[in-house]
């Protein structure tokens, strides 16, 4: 080695030209081949027997697969559905779409919705129902279901609770939409409680994912949130989105903060050395380094992942290292760059190298690890190591060498002495304050958490991380859920009673054999029995309930209760509109509780397989 360098620094201007052209070359090399690999999937190895089985699931069920996911949001529900039914006729035209479903849209799952929840969501929705099923009974108990309904009322308002009298708010405002559009109300929607929601499933083709950049479709997803009015919010997410996305963020802050290291450096280095160029000098070897290290990765890997494209600032601090070690060398020991550069840069070289081997072979004890991530980080930065290494005792002497007319500077000098003559007079004291924070650290060892939701390491910023974790905690997708595919035998077998209910982390399970078969739940049961019309009670047919009713609302009014005085209000003026278009009572009734009884058929049919459902 001392041969080599005793020659290599004889021609410095040749050395610096053969940089001059590694860079060029390693630079156009990296920016046409060198890729960014978006997947998350792809950070750990396939070997593993749950890849093995999460690929052949996915093979299996391809549905699950290059899925995302769309919500759209709005205050009409009639925009809501014509913006969502334009959304699904552009996917169906796109040709890198592979399905496109909506629930929205699905007859059979929005009358069957119940028996595809799990049986937390089954308890949720009944125990829901119970709340409402006094308010129900009640109008379910009269023939005219407006007079149960001025019952409730008239009982609310003697009562003279504002909270029991704001609850009637949202029924008056789609009481008075409901008149105003002269339509039936829907009571099912009406007592749902869900927000005007619209969800898109689609899925990507493969074949496409393979042959195209994933971009091309990322922007036409984004052309579709551009062009809504201000009344409508898309969003979307899904793991190509979320990658995706997650990849620019790492991207962008991995320049943002090479930007600062670089910056950083340079002002450390301003502070230590007082000389522009020796600063720059150290700097181009830096970014020369970098360059090289980017083209050798696009050789060796081919790629960077979500973990290795932030290896950037860790190069920077590496290699600065190795810079001020040796220009500290030649500042402490020569008068002028230009003469005995050679001896010193030998000297230095051999504690560098001995420094930079532990460290090398630390990084590559990564390359046997099943996380593709972290394995491929070791080995760009072990080659980042060796390319830092070698330009530091090569190219760093060699651009030094070029200006003889560059004067010894003064290096910083920190004043250490004091403080390590401090730590040798008090040793005991020393060994005692380290044996503290090592009983503080054992001691509190098992306090220290192991975050297992890889969704937690994204940038929590991204709309579709959001959006993700919005959706994910009212319902765990595929990504929270173990899947298991049984056979026909082992299916018919598994119940509550299988081992695997013995995990405490185990809350339920949902199978579709569960889904083909009634729901037995002696609460519900009870809850349709409640739900029956008490067929003794006579209804007072001679009353006029539409102005009871009118009499009710102006009580409301009188109040001044907020929304629900507002609402009412807007109820009397829609029925005074209908009365004054020749409406009879019966009609304007009719609007409004002709709808009741599909919600008790409704409620009562919760948890029944439909006749040929099976089928």
């Amino acid at each position: 080695m001392k041969n080599f360098l005793e020659i290599i620094l004889k021609q410095p201007k040749l050395i610096i030209s053969i940089n001059i052209l590694l860079c060029l070359f390693f630079g156009f090399l990296t920016t046409l081949n060198l890729k960014i690999n978006t997947s998350t999937d792809s950070l750990i190895k396939e070997n593993l027997d749950f890849k093995k089985n999460q690929k052949k699931l996915k093979q299996t069920f391809k549905i699950l697969n290059n899925n995302i996911l769309i919500r759209i949001k709005a205050k009409d529900q009639d925009d809501l559905s014509a913006f969502g039914q334009s959304i699904i006729s552009k996917l169906e035209a796109n040709n890198a779409v592979s399905f496109v479903y909506s629930p929205n849209f699905d007859e059979v799952f929005k009358k069957n919705f119940f028996l595809f929840s799990n049986d937390l969501e089954k308890i949720e929705i009944v125990e829901k129902l119970y709340e409402y099923q006094p308010f129900l009974s009640q109008i379910n108990n009269h023939k005219n279901k407006l007079e149960g309904f001025n019952n409730l009322l008239e009982l609310s308002i003697k009562k003279n609770s504002k909270e029991d009298l704001k609850n009637f708010s949202n029924i008056f405002l789609n009481f008075s939409d409901s008149l105003k559009k002269k339509e039936t109300l829907d009571w099912k929607k009406l007592l749902s409680n869900q927000s005007n929601d619209f969800f898109i499933l689609f899925g990507i083709k493969e074949n496409y994912l393979k042959a195209n950049d994933f971009t091309n479709f990322y922007n036409f997803l984004n052309s579709l949130r551009l062009k809504t009015s201000p009344e409508i919010q898309i969003d979307f997410t899904g793991g190509l989105i979320i990658d995706y996305e997650e990849i620019s963020s790492v991207a962008s802050g991995a320049i943002l903060s090479g930007i600062l290291s670089f910056i950083l450096v340079g002002f450390i280095l301003w502070l230590a050395f007082r000389n522009f160029f020796l600063i720059f000098s150290i700097l181009i070897t830096i970014a020369s380094g970098l360059i090289i290290t980017l083209g050798l990765t696009t050789i060796f890997i081919g790629s960077l992942n979500l973990i290795s494209v932030a290896f950037a600032v860790l190069f920077i601090g590496l290699s600065v290292d190795y810079g001020i070690q040796v220009c500290s060398r030649i500042l402490e020991r020569v008068d002028n760059f230009k003469e005995g550069i050679t001896p010193h840069i030998l000297s230095v070289s051999k504690t560098l190298l001995l420094a930079s081997i532990p460290s090398i072979i630390g990084f590559l004890s990564f390359v046997p690890t099943n996380y593709v991530g972290l394995s491929e980080l070791g080995i760009i930065s072990a080659i980042g190591l060796v390319v830092g290494f070698l330009l530091n005792i090569i190219l760093l002497p060699s651009i030094l060498n070029v200006n003889s007319k560059i004067k010894k500077s003064k290096f910083i000098c920190l004043e250490s002495y004091n403080f390590l003559n401090f730590i040798f007079k008090n040793q005991n004291m020393v060994i005692v304050f380290f044996f503290l924070i090592l009983s503080f650290t054992l001691l509190n060892f098992n306090k220290i958490n192991f975050d297992f939701d890889a969704l937690n390491l994204k940038d929590q910023n991204l709309q579709s991380v959001k959006l993700a974790k919005e959706i994910i905690e009212k319902n765990p997708t595929s990504d929270y859920i173990v899947s298991i595919i049984f056979n026909k035998n082992e299916a018919e077998n598994f119940n509550k009673s299988h081992p695997i209910f013995k995990d405490e982390n185990i809350k339920d399970y949902f199978s579709f054999q569960k889904v083909l078969s009634d729901y037995e739940n002696d609460e519900l049961d009870y809850l349709k029995f409640l739900l029956s019309p008490n067929l003794l009670k006579k209804d007072q047919s001679q009353v006029n309930e539409i102005e009871n009713f009118k009499l009710f609302l102006q009580e409301f009014v009188n109040k001044d209760l907020g929304d629900v005085s507002i609402h009412a209000k807007k109820l009397l003026k829609e029925i005074s509109i209908l009365e004054d278009n020749n409406f009879t009572s019966d009609n304007i009734t009719d609007l409004m509780f002709n709808g009741f009884q599909d919600l008790i058929k409704f409620i009562k049919n919760l948890g029944v397989m439909p006749i040929g459902f099976q089928n």
